[in-house]
């Protein structure tokens, strides 16, 4: 017993003796007294008292401050000096809720939210870039840890876009993607709708804005997490455009101010990814939030920036390759749109089957039908206008699979502008010799089917002009349309 209270007597002592408090002292002073005992901090401290943040740190309250030196002051920017409110958001960018000792392993960052609303990247021996010369001072409302550097209020990726002068028609684009609405949470009722009983909304309260980009792709404007974000000088940014263009026409072989739009989206949609990375961590290549390969030439980096919440790079090219950009487009046979008639879903299945190489698969199935031509449609949103080879996968004969023999279906494509029928064509039987078995399993060309203007599409599969079984199936997997890249 004598052992055990002894162990536990000493932890208590180093556990104080590691948190400065060995004479007590750190019971009895706040921060702003362990602040003003030091004349290295006098700086600072005045700029506590400048901007009201020395009463905040003399309450109740916990927090930590990493207070930089004199010498990490004296060539503070006199924008900021001067700047009643600049000089309140550097002091609260050094300043946070709760305490936070430098207890985590050397390699490990955490992101501290600090009192302007800004995350510093705190670890065991730095805050942000500046070195901690003194660690874990303690106070009755806190820890205090003197810096060797000053750490600069940082703007947001979203903020830097909207003050940066470089990459203007990027900018001005994603800009332009801001939409201000009523929010009816936020606005203020003035009365009640006697029929309805809806609230009447004073006009122009509860105003919020809003943009695409950030809503669709990433939201670069949060502050609790981190991004990579790429801007495009206007020439690296027109030379993308170019080599899209022709895949977004809606009225003519011209770029119109819809194609403009649809093909500045299709660029911009790629241009951000979670995460920060430094210079030194960037790769070669990133996956956008589309599954879209970002080449990174590092040679192209033209200038940039450390933001509060990730990186933004200045590039003056970004070759993206358009087979990238304007994938292949895989139609599902399982997820039909509409039928050409009703009273069939007795007939309609969707077998769950294991293709040549064991890999599981779901298609569609229409069997013991007596309906002449019954057709299956898909609909096809927002299919680039290009020229594609159409591909299907539609294998008969399988264990459990009542259509055993040859049997024809076709498909075709419709839309304001294209009408293309690719003809019936078999559908191979899968068989139990190897060869012919993987010939069974594997795509089909079918034909080629001219896209001319961006928009909707309806492809539909249709079976023979019979009432026979076996003969009037429908069976696929999916079908598959590969843009020819030009």
């Amino acid at each position: 017993m004598m052992l055990v209270s002894l162990s536990i007597l000493t932890a208590c002592k180093d556990s104080w003796e590691e948190r400065g408090m060995v004479s007590g002292e750190g019971l009895t002073l706040s921060l702003m007294d362990r602040i003003n005992a030091d004349a290295n901090l006098s700086l600072f401290s005045a700029f506590l008292t400048k901007t009201g943040y020395a009463e905040v740190i003399n309450s109740s309250k916990n927090y930590t401050i990493w207070a930089p030196t004199n010498a990490a002051l004296q060539n503070l920017d006199a924008s900021i000096v001067n700047d009643s409110l600049k000089l309140k958001s550097f002091v609260a960018n050094h300043i946070s809720n709760l305490t936070y000792a430098t207890s985590v392993p050397a390699d490990t960052a955490q992101r501290i939210l600090m009192l302007n609303g800004k995350y510093i990247p705190f670890t065991k021996t730095t805050f942000d870039d500046a070195t901690i010369s003194t660690a874990n001072q303690y106070a009755k409302n806190g820890i205090l840890h003197v810096i060797s550097a000053a750490v600069p209020v940082r703007l947001s990726i979203w903020e830097y876009l909207n003050s940066t002068t470089s990459g203007l028609n990027q900018k001005n684009y994603l800009l332009s993607l801001n939409k201000t609405g009523q929010d009816t949470t936020l606005a203020t009722v003035i009365g009640y709708d006697p029929a309805t009983g809806k609230p009447i909304l004073k006009p122009g309260t509860g105003l919020v804005t809003t943009n695409r980009f950030l809503t669709s792709v990433q939201n670069v404007s949060n502050e609790q997490k981190q991004y990579t974000f790429f801007l495009l000088t206007d020439a690296a940014y027109s030379a993308e455009q170019a080599k899209l263009n022709k895949y977004y026409y809606t009225t003519s072989l011209d770029v119109d101010s819809t194609t403009a739009n649809l093909t500045s989206w299709n660029l911009v949609k790629d241009l951000a990814v979670s995460g920060a990375y430094s210079l030194n961590a960037l790769p070669s290549q990133l996956i956008s939030v589309n599954n879209v390969k970002i080449p990174i030439d590092k040679n192209a980096i033209v200038a940039s920036y450390k933001a509060s919440n990730g990186w933004v790079y200045v590039m003056n090219s970004m070759n993206f390759a358009v087979s990238e950009k304007i994938p292949p487009i895989t139609v599902e046979g399982e997820n039909v749109s509409s039928f050409s008639a009703g009273g069939a879903s007795g007939n309609i299945f969707y077998p769950i089957r294991s293709d040549y190489n064991g890999v599981s698969y779901k298609s569609l199935e229409v069997y013991r039908l007596s309906i002449s031509g019954f057709t299956a449609n898909y609909r096809l949103r927002n299919i680039p206008s290009a020229t594609y080879k159409v591909y299907w996968r539609s294998i008969a004969g399988t264990t459990g699979d009542p259509q055993a023999v040859t049997f024809n279906q076709k498909v075709t494509f419709y839309s304001s502008n294209i009408l293309t029928d690719l003809g019936y064509k078999p559908v191979s039987v899968a068989s139990t010799d190897p060869i012919a078995n993987a010939l069974a399993y594997s795509e089909r060309y079918l034909g080629d089917c001219v896209v001319s203007k961006y928009g909707n599409v309806t492809m539909s599969l249709i079976a023979a002009a019979s009432t026979s079984v076996n003969v009037n199936t429908l069976l696929l997997d999916y079908v598959k349309l590969v843009p020819v890249i030009q």
